[in-house]
Formats: structure tokens, sequence, C-alpha cells
């Protein structure tokens, strides 16, 4: 369904997130 495709999304939306922030942390250069 629609809601579990959106669900799907926002997750790897999410791990995204954590994964930008956390090279930022590492390499601050990469992130400018």
């Amino acid at each position: 369904t629609k809601d579990m495709v959106l669900k799907d999304y926002s997750l790897k939306n999410q791990l995204l997130v954590r994964w930008y922030q956390g090279k930022c942390q590492i390499d601050a250069a990469w992130c400018n």
C-alpha cells in the first residue's frame, strides 16, 4: 500500500540523514 511505501521511504531517509551527519562529523570539508 501507499502507507507502507511512505514508511519505507521515511526509514531510508532517516538512515541517509544519519549517514550524512556521521560523514559531516568525520569530514567537515565534505559537507561544505
